[in-house]
């Protein structure tokens, strides 16, 4: 089970957030599907790049996206990523 949500960050950004429950084989599969729905859908309204901030980093580079922030917040590392849309 997992939520896939985005939000209006700027001129042609989108900020990403995904919240897994439980993870299995069957919810990543599912999960790639709404994430490149949610990519094509973010394309034809014209956004060019995504970004999310986690503290999963091996999930976020699971799903290709660019680490360009590293940080720590409550005493938990959490990454910057980024996804170009184009």
């Amino acid at each position: 089970m997992y939520k896939l949500t985005w939000e209006h960050l700027s001129e042609k950004r989108a900020l990403l957030h995904c919240y897994v429950q439980e993870w299995s084989i069957r919810t990543a599969r599912e999960l790639d599907a709404s994430v490149n729905e949610l990519f094509e859908f973010l394309r034809e309204e014209g956004y060019v790049e995504a970004y999310t901030l986690s503290p999963n980093k091996r999930f976020c580079e699971y799903m290709a996206g660019e680490v360009i922030l590293e940080t720590e917040i409550n005493n938990q590392k959490h990454w910057g990523f980024k996804w170009a849309l184009k």
